[in-house]
């Protein structure tokens, strides 16, 4: 049986007042095909809500990692 292979790619991105991510960036990659995936998939994500400070939406940077498996 064929061993499945498990790697990650950590991004970090804003999400932003108006609920719209924004600034992707690679913190960690593994290279160009997968990191560009990863990006994709970030950017495909649905508007997230963005916390309050003092009642008011704030910006607020995430850093989340994707996965990738393959045998």
């Amino acid at each position: 049986m064929p061993q499945l292979i498990e790697q990650k790619v950590i991004v970090r991105y804003i999400v932003n007042e108006d609920s719209t991510i924004g600034d992707i960036e690679i913190v960690k990659g593994l290279d160009p095909k997968r990191d560009s995936e990863a990006v994709k998939f970030i950017s495909s994500l649905p508007k997230r809500k963005p916390p309050t400070y003092n009642g008011k939406y704030v910006k607020t940077h995430f850093t989340q990692p994707v996965k990738f498996c393959y045998e």
